[in-house]
């Protein structure tokens, strides 16, 4: 019985586990950046959100550029047979619900399916300059160059997929791929010279990028999602972007949505819903309306001027703000638009509420009526489109026109077949749904204005895709050519090409015409210096024809990526021990505190040409938190200095960069002394960690001179001893044969007993890890006086010799 139960428990906690991981699985979030396009792309039934912020910036120039659209959901409903309700909703990118599961559908146990999930937790990338290469390599009727993400797309029956992915491809797999004649048998084929591609486009019309990525409603916890409401969807997504000069299409980004019924059953009253929260720049300032007769609707700003920047630092468009238009494409349009939020939400089940928008109704069950909210009790007159007017018609219905409140708008696009309505979705049949996201601005109007504007431009953009967008395609760059973040022309983008940037800083020269986009763009050579083996033109990220620390920051935008110059030879990877670099460390015997401070020093010599340093930190995630980094490095004769840091806390890495802004002819005040200054303190020691140390070091470090050199500098490996025991418990008295500490929470007054014989270090210490008292305690009692404290959460830490213990305090 014991064994029988000890194998349940074991069964249990793995079917517990991975259902939970299959909702936590890594974020494999990726950014499209095509023309004037940088998009956050995902692969679980949501685009564009990341890191609680839109990333939909259109026209792309820097960090700061502002989002229109915060996140795009996708949604669906149905019935069966006997009339039960169907539904798959995602409201919003949320770890705690699965929404939608990477990889194909699949009936199996819980397991299978996380193992799926993670093999496909990924989004295939191509770009156009891959695509033309691959192209001119087999015109004369052989590859001798493969290309990986050529050879790797998941095209149907590609036979190297396995090899080069690790698992296997699902049959059916609609990722479009183009068909060589002699070889139309419905089978991938890299090696006969087959290619990445959009079905529906003209051949020759080649995007800058497609990315694609499949995904399902899967087995796993939803948002009230029971076993026999849920619908079993199989969605294969398409994402690309065309590089050309035209001013529509290289402000749109088009989205493909293969969706197939994977249930045995047929689904009746079928709908596809796409929810958008549309944040154009200031999120609490925009009105929404439509264009039933084009398939599209919009946003714009509710008046002339989006601030900038907008409430907590958010970037705005300013004056003459632009409109963003969402545009139906192919045979299924827009059916339906409604409008969210705009009043409070009665007490209903969400599913419910959700259901009745996507069946033309508000949440109580009211259908949508002309005029004002929309929201018409005693209305009969019922519409599908809600703000169908254009804002200047002072006739119509428009929000501008009803005088709207401002608020965080939401809104929901429905397409349900029309033309169709007797229609069924029977069981592996599929829908298309091409979609395209377009950015219209004529700086010379206002907001109204440019709502008219983009009502013209989207007929054009309408045709264009009816033509397989034929005669825009991309035109190929050769090496010469300049590719945003690649200072050193080597065909990848790493940390290490921030140092050309600040090698080559204050520079000028020639600016660049075109996107900031991971795209080739050809540029006359700047004039030529001896600090970088390559033209200093490279170094111009953004292509403003200066280079400064905006540059520097961009290249961050552009880690990882590659071109077809990239040879694949390994970056030199230095750790060596020694002490050209070293620590100053400001604490006893080296023995790890709760909150303290180290300082990094470095021997060089020290020459006149000396400009700079790059190094890499590295440190256990799990113990430490890095809370603040600070430049020490001082040069004589200038009180300016270039310091850039990027710090990984998951990965447990500092990238530091120190130079001087002069590229040449100075010397530091004192090189004995430290340069840099490292503010951390301790999240928590593992109770099982491995060793009695921990370790910060340093690699990778280089000195960079003003004729081009450099060198490697050995750095030394910090051992940070462990206290033999940390015990770090939470609110309630600790009552143990070494302290007690109590009452907890106290409304002021905090007693502490220790023995005698011990000295004791005490530290309290706020929620930030601000240190408010430091004391030692030396005698059995020790009363601790907390009433000038605010009322919240603090922690307090005693510590002996070779023990620590950290207590969550609560004040009253």
């Amino acid at each position: 019985m014991k064994n029988l139960l000890l194998l349940f428990a074991l069964f249990f906690y793995s079917f517990s586990f991975n259902g939970q991981s299959i909702c936590r699985l890594k974020d494999s979030t990726v950014f499209i950046h095509v023309n004037n396009i940088r998009a956050a792309i995902n692969n679980k039934g949501n685009n564009f959100n990341y890191d609680q912020k839109g990333n939909l910036q259109v026209p792309f120039n820097g960090v700061n550029t502002p989002s229109s659209i915060y996140e795009s959901d996708l949604w669906f409903t149905a019935t069966d047979s006997e009339g039960n309700m169907k539904y798959k909703f995602l409201t919003y990118k949320n770890p705690n619900l699965c929404g939608y599961i990477p990889g194909p559908w699949f009936e199996g146990t819980e397991e299978q399916q996380f193992q799926l999930a993670d093999d496909w937790n990924k989004t295939f990338k191509v770009t156009g300059d891959e695509i033309l290469a691959h192209i001119a390599d087999a015109s004369d009727g052989q590859i001798d160059h493969p290309i990986l993400s050529i050879y790797a797309w998941p095209g149907n029956g590609n036979q190297f997929f396995e090899n080069l992915n690790g698992f296997k491809l699902f049959e059916g797999c609609e990722a479009g791929f183009y068909e060589v004649p002699g070889h139309e048998n419905g089978i991938y084929e890299p090696n006969f010279g087959e290619y990445p591609y959009v079905k529906g486009l003209d051949p020759e019309s080649v995007p800058g990028a497609i990315f694609w990525s499949v995904y399902c409603s899967g087995k796993s916890k939803d948002e009230g999602v029971g076993a026999k409401s849920k619908m079993k969807l199989q969605i294969e997504q398409t994402v690309w972007a065309m590089s050309t000069d035209d001013d529509i299409l290289s402000n749109t980004l088009f989205t493909r949505y293969v969706v197939k019924n994977k249930s045995q059953e047929p689904y009746y009253n079928y709908k596809f819903g796409l929810f958008v929260d549309p944040d154009l720049g200031c999120l609490l300032d925009d009105y929404v309306g439509c264009i039933p007769e084009l398939n599209s609707f919009y946003v714009y700003n509710q008046d002339n001027d989006d601030d900038n920047p907008c409430d907590k630092g958010v970037p705005g468009y300013g004056e003459n703000p632009p409109v963003e238009v969402v545009t139906f494409l192919g045979d299924n349009g827009l059916d339906g638009f409604y409008v969210y939020d705009v009043t409070e939400r009665p007490e209903t089940d969400p599913i419910i509420i959700k259901y009745r928008l996507m069946n033309g109704k508000w949440y109580d069950g009211t259908p949508f009526t002309y005029g004002g909210t929309g929201i018409n009790s005693q209305s009969t007159d019922t519409v599908d489109y809600v703000f169908p007017d254009e804002p200047t018609d002072p006739n119509g219905w428009s929000m501008y026109t009803e005088n709207f409140f401002l608020a965080d708008r939401k809104v929901l696009a429905v397409s349900k077949r029309k033309q169709d309505p007797n229609f069924v979705f029977s069981p592996e049949s599929s829908l298309t749904y091409d979609i395209a996201y377009s950015y219209h601005r004529n700086e010379g109007l206002t907001n109204l204005e440019n709502v008219i504007y983009a009502k013209t431009r989207i007929p054009e953009l309408q045709q264009m895709y009816s033509n397989g967008f034929n005669g825009y395609g991309i035109e190929n760059c050769d090496c010469t050519c300049v590719w945003a973040g690649d200072t050193d022309n080597n065909g990848i983008v790493t940390f290490k090409d921030i140092v050309n940037v600040l090698k080559n800083y204050g520079q000028t020269g020639h600016d660049r015409k075109g996107a900031i986009a991971w795209t080739g763009i050809s540029v006359q050579d700047w004039a030529a210096n001896n600090f970088t083996s390559v033209n200093p033109k490279y170094s111009d990220v953004n292509g403003d024809g200066v280079i400064n620390m905006d540059d520097a920051i961009l290249v961050k935008d552009f880690l990882g990526n590659t071109n077809l110059c990239f040879d694949h030879t390994p970056e030199n990877y230095y750790c060596d021990e020694g002490n050209e670099m070293n620590w100053d460390v400001e604490m006893q015997d080296t023995m790890i505190h709760l909150l303290k401070t180290i300082k990094a020093n470095v021997k060089i010599p020290n020459k006149n040409n000396f400009m700079g340093l790059y190094y890499e930190i590295y440190y256990d995630p799990e113990i430490f938190k890095i809370k603040n980094i600070e430049d020490f490095m001082k040069w004589k004769d200038r009180q300016e200095s270039l310091f850039y840091n990027y710090h990984n806390e998951d990965k447990g890495l500092v990238h530091v960069l120190q130079f001087n802004d002069q590229n040449k002819n100075l010397k530091l005040t004192d090189n004995t002394k430290p340069v840099l200054s490292i503010d951390y303190f301790v999240k928590r020691i593992p109770i099982t960690y491995p060793t009695k140390y921990t370790d910060i070091k340093i690699c990778n470090a280089t000195v960079y001179y003003d004729d081009g050199t450099e060198e490697y500098l050995p750095a030394q490996t910090l051992h940070l001893r462990l206290p033999e025991k940390v015990e770090i418990t939470g609110t309630g008295d600790i009552n143990n044969a070494e302290v007690k500490i109590y009452p907890n929470p106290t409304s002021g007054v905090l007693y502490i007993e220790t023995p005698v014989e011990n000295d004791y270090l005490l530290k309290l210490y706020d929620i930030n890890g601000k240190l408010i008292k430091s004391q030692n305690i030396n005698s059995g009692n020790y009363k601790l006086q907390l009433e000038h404290l605010n009322s919240g959460i603090y922690f307090i830490k005693i510590s002996s010799k070779d023990r620590v213990i950290i207590k969550k305090i609560e004040v009253l």
